[in-house]
């Protein structure tokens, strides 16, 4: 049974050699919680704490590629009085806490009704939505038919390949010739498919390549990225690669797609396999070209009789990649031509439906639950198997009976503070996330980890859970309501006048603010993209202001120095040579000043010198830093647009659009190359952006050249 990773602490004031034979965990990057799980370093959290910290990882599996965590192995009785921090890792479930099931059977059902014919069928939702998840349980329904062949083709693996049709087609037959009960039968067709698959890579070879391509042999070709050509486009550097191939030709033209596809289907017969299953995830996490060289092999080569391909991606994504890839055709939009595009190639769409406030709190149970007693823990399977039934009809308000759990949570006092803890956000919660099970779980893991940076550095008692976890929640999903809150906490006593004034109000029902007259304000003098600060008609807000615990009397400053440490932790461990051209962009000077200092950087100090900008463009309190932080990253890319262009790019993958001012004029640039840039851009004025800044965004998007 697989269980979210347990991190146990073992904190000691002085060094004991004794106590533990360890591997140390170094105060470095090397060891990281990795991918979507959570983004920060969890050693740099309590790297400044006055005494040694010991990781014990008691669950994590072996095979975990994305996790790189440092283990220490206790020897003596140590584990007595540890606390346990739960860190819930971003894989694909396997306990189904979401009731997918019904969703992953009825998606069998309907490619079982016909096996015969060809299918493609999407799974559609948000990132993080359990899209993975539903593919999985599809997969393990299918195990059942022998007569099935199922594959997991993941799109982002194939990420940098010129040509991601032949990517897919060499990946479909080597699954099949792994399996002996199909390759056994077909042997002779499966080398057929695999030397028409050479010849199309070698016919690219041969043109990209040149002569000197062709004179480093078969090894040097494999290493080629190909494109699908006609033997016409190849010339004759097509029958210099046919020799290397070997003497022995297909019997149709190698190129031929119609023979391509004959010879597949008569592998298929052969091999008898009855039903081919494709199931193709990540896809939108692809760059348009991976994107749309998948879909085009799915339409042009395998969606033929018994072939069924299942795309799990966000269907947004999918068709920003096919308006940046193909031109609308003349009377149509870029909009409703991708939109067209994906309704012939998608014939059957299922969507990830989103969580509601009460599926929310099922969820954050069940995670609890899973966490502390195990997916295998009876109580614990008969609560879920509770929530299963009451999910059958969400919108009817029903409390989990926690009964079967109840002496489980007796004993574990911290489960039932967490438990009553996240009854209580939920529905903020599922607000704030929109229902997406990666965000709630990202949540829960910054919280669980925060308070484990307290107590790492002696602040145990004076940040209690309930509060920090309040004021987190403002500062995910109320960002310019959590800056007002920091700033009066840093200028005053600890308290927040705009806290007791919310708090306060919604003791009762929160009251509109009294309307006050106009004044005229000089144009210049107003931030267009300043947010609005009428915090008490906001009924989000008043509802953040309703929860418990009320943090009026609550002396907020170590909070916030655990919020503020963990968010800037990364900027104290930066290199020197680094952290000083930081400092200097902030002090306002330029980095084409210290051009000099610059160049001497390793590539990997400059990108780290990007990410770090970006980061800190996002965590910006007020307009003045996030200039000075965009004045920065222009002056980076003038310097090294090749090596920094790419990671800037990236980091507006999960940048707010709130930070967006009239400072994007500085990142022109970044346009003509960065894709996440620019959905970016037409993020923010969706949005409802100034008119000053869709403007300027318009005017950008407009002159990038393609």
């Amino acid at each position: 049974m697989q269980y979210p990773i347990a991190l146990s602490g073992c904190l000691r004031d002085k060094r004991d050699d004794t106590l533990v034979d360890t591997i140390e965990a170094k105060r470095d990057r090397d060891f990281q919680v990795r991918g979507d799980m959570y983004l920060c370093t969890l050693l740099e959290l309590i790297g400044n704490a006055p005494f040694n910290d010991l990781i014990h990882c008691r669950t994590a599996k072996k095979d975990r590629d994305d996790l790189a965590l440092c283990v220490c192995h206790l020897r003596e009785k140590g584990e007595q009085g540890m606390q346990t921090l739960l860190v819930f890792p971003d894989d694909v479930a396997a306990v189904d806490l979401l009731h997918a099931e019904p969703l992953a059977r009825t998606i069998v059902e309907v490619m079982r009704a016909h096996p015969s014919h060809g299918l493609v069928l999407g799974v559609h939702g948000d990132w993080g939505a359990g899209k993975s998840t539903v593919l999985s349980l599809v997969k393990a329904q299918l195990a059942a038919h022998d007569d099935v062949a199922t594959l997991w083709f993941n799109g982002w693996e194939y990420e940098g390949f010129e040509d991601a049709k032949i990517a897919i087609l060499e990946g479909i037959v080597r699954h099949l010739q792994k399996e002996k009960r199909f390759f056994e039968k077909a042997k002779d067709l499966f080398r057929r498919l695999r030397k028409r698959i050479d010849y199309m890579k070698l016919a690219r070879a041969a043109v990209v390549g040149g002569a000197g391509v062709l004179a480093a042999g078969p090894a040097g070709l494999a290493l080629m990225l190909p494109t699908l050509l006609t033997p016409s486009q190849a010339g004759e550097g097509f029958d210099k690669a046919a020799e290397l191939v070997g003497d022995a030709e297909p019997e149709n033209d190698p190129l031929d797609l119609h023979g391509f596809r004959r010879e597949f289907n008569a592998m298929l017969d052969k091999a008898d396999i009855q039903q081919l299953v494709v199931l193709v995830d990540d896809l939108d996490r692809c760059l348009p070209p991976t994107a749309i060289g998948t879909l085009e092999a799915i339409r042009l080569f395998l969606s033929g009789p018994r072939t069924v391909f299942v795309l799990a991606c966000d269907r947004a994504m999918i068709e920003y990649a096919v308006r940046e890839h193909f031109p609308a055709r003349p009377g149509l939009k870029g909009d409703e031509y991708a939109r067209n595009y994906l309704d012939k190639l998608i014939q059957i769409p299922f969507v990830l439906p989103v969580l509601g406030p009460t599926e929310v709190g099922h969820y954050v149970q069940l995670l609890l639950l899973e966490g502390v007693l195990g997916g295998d823990n009876p109580g614990f399977l008969q609560v879920l198997a509770q929530a299963r039934t009451l999910a059958k009809k969400p919108w009817v308000e029903q409390p989990l009976d926690l009964a079967p759990v109840q002496a489980a949570m007796t004993q574990e006092e911290q489960l039932r503070e967490l438990h009553t803890l996240m009854l209580g956000i939920a529905p903020v919660l599922a607000s704030g996330t929109e229902g997406n099970p990666r965000q709630i779980k990202r949540f829960i893991n910054s919280v669980f980890v925060r308070r484990r940076a307290a107590e790492a550095r002696g602040l145990g008692d004076d940040v209690k859970v309930a509060p920090l976890m309040k004021l987190m929640l403002a500062e995910y999903f109320h960002s310019d309501l959590f800056n007002t809150i920091a700033g009066e906490i840093r200028d005053g006593n600890g308290a927040s006048a705009l806290i007791k004034q919310l708090e306060g109000g919604s003791e009762t029902e929160a009251k509109p603010a009294p309307k006050q007259k106009p004044s005229v304000t000089k144009t210049e003098d107003v931030d267009a993209t300043a947010p609005s600060n009428d915090y008490a008609n906001d009924p989000k807000i008043a509802k953040w202001g309703g929860l418990d615990p009320k943090l009026t009397d609550v002396d907020l400053r170590p909070y916030l120095f655990v919020i503020r440490d963990a968010r800037l932790i990364t900027g104290s461990r930066l290199p020197e040579d680094v952290a000083q051209l930081l400092q200097m962009v902030h002090s306002g000077k330029s980095l084409l000043a210290q051009k000099k200092d610059f160049l001497k950087l390793q590539p990997e100090a400059r990108g780290l010198l990007a990410s770090e900008l970006v980061t800190r463009l996002g965590q910006a309190s007020d307009a003045g830093r996030r200039n000075l932080c965009a004045k920065g990253l222009q002056d980076l890319l003038r310097l090294d647009a090749a090596g920094v262009a790419g990671i800037i790019d990236r980091g507006f993958a999960t940048l707010p659009t709130a930070a967006a001012g009239p400072w994007i004029s500085d990142l022109s640039e970044l346009v003509k190359s960065g894709g996440n840039f620019r959905m970016w851009l037409q993020q923010s004025i969706e949005q409802g952006a100034s008119r000053q800044l869709v403007t300027i965004v318009q005017a950008m998007l407009q002159s990038r050249g393609g």
